[in-house]
């Protein structure tokens, strides 16, 4: 004798079994934080932060209280200073850090208005040549590595995205990314495999671009998904781009590549964002998310296939840092932001 379930009965079996599933996926989310040791971090005053890894170490990045590019190494117990890179009253800006064959370098501008690169020796850092005079006034630095290459994207003084490649030797200018717009905010720099690709806001629309080897073509349109732009974070998995920014209505949109196509990933709209940079990062094929909150909370999500979840990060307030900065190292994700007492304070995310 067969059984036979009624069409209401099937679908409110279906139901069930789907909010069990959601259920399962809401607890699995439910994650907490604990502070990481801040001993030897900023004093006061940190601007620009950014949190990096390389080799599962975990670094951060941020101007000191003297103005000054100031990158630490986290040795499991406490913070350790990486070298002396700048001079006192630098005034340090537009700070990016990137990673080749374990040595840190550091791009920033200093108060000659100019585009200045370091890498750490080991025991000194050692300026790079400088990138010229149309990286005079450069804002918006991004740096990265593709096989041993060094990559730097910046806004020019004519409010334009340039790209150049260090050979080692001299700057190699790369053809222009866009010879017609003018007003590139947020500058990002990543690599769909060995393709650089650079995403920016053009009078404030999402702009992705990708250099084919001769010139750079448009990767589709992302912009449409929302005018009024405040802020982009770009993450790369395999081949996969995606990117996160801040909409006219201070929602999080985050989207993701397909080709010359994006897709929405939702709209996180229930932690309205007030800092005007979002951090974005990619764990084990898991998107997470953070920046500050317009209750100055730092808020951080993690998409789980359908929404994103909320990762509680109860007692931790950010004050008025630019940024706040999530990556992960050895599975863990660190989460880096300027606390109320205006210091440097980075949150783990607890298993």
């Amino acid at each position: 004798m067969k059984l036979r379930i009624p069409f209401l009965g099937t679908l409110f079996i279906f139901c069930i079994l789907l909010n069990a599933q959601n259920n399962f996926l809401a607890a699995k989310a439910a994650k907490t934080v604990s502070p990481v040791e801040t001993t030897g971090l900023s004093g006061g005053s940190a601007e620009y932060i950014s949190l990096e890894t390389d080799a599962g170490q975990l670094y951060t990045l941020y101007k000191n209280e003297q103005d000054q590019p100031t990158l630490k190494l986290f040795n499991g117990f406490n913070w350790e200073t990486v070298g002396f890179i700048g001079y006192p009253s630098s005034s340090a800006k537009y700070i990016s850090l990137s990673f080749n064959n374990g040595s840190p370098y550091v791009a920033y501008r200093k108060d000659d208005n100019k585009c200045h690169i370091a890498s750490f020796s080991g025991e000194h850092w050692l300026p790079l040549p400088s990138l010229g005079y149309i990286a005079k006034n450069a804002e918006n630095i991004a740096i990265a590595f593709q096989n041993g290459k060094l990559f730097a994207a910046y806004k020019n003084g004519t409010e334009q995205v340039t790209v150049k490649t260090y050979d080692g030797n001299n700057w190699q200018d790369l053809p222009p990314v866009d010879q017609v717009s003018r007003g590139a905010e947020y500058v990002s720099l990543a690599f769909v495999g060995t393709v650089p690709i650079v995403a920016y806001t053009d009078n404030q629309r999402v702009r992705v671009r990708q250099y084919d080897g001769k010139s750079w073509r448009s990767l589709g349109n992302p912009g449409k998904a929302a005018p009024d732009v405040r802020a982009i974070s770009l993450a790369v998995e395999g081949k996969t781009p995606f990117i996160a920014f801040k909409d006219a209505h201070q929602n999080i949109r985050v989207l993701i590549g397909k080709g010359s196509d994006w897709k929405p990933l939702g709209v996180i709209d229930n932690c309205p964002a007030k800092a005007p940079h979002v951090s974005l990062a990619l764990v084990d094929k898991i998107i997470y998310i953070a920046y500050k909150g317009m209750e100055n909370q730092v808020c951080v999500r993690r998409f789980n296939g359908w929404s994103w979840d909320p990762i509680e990060v109860k007692g931790f307030a950010a004050n008025t840092a630019r940024t706040v900065a999530i990556t992960a190292a050895a599975d863990t994700v660190f989460i880096a932001f300027k606390n109320t007492k205006q210091q440097v304070e980075i949150v783990k995310l607890n298993n």
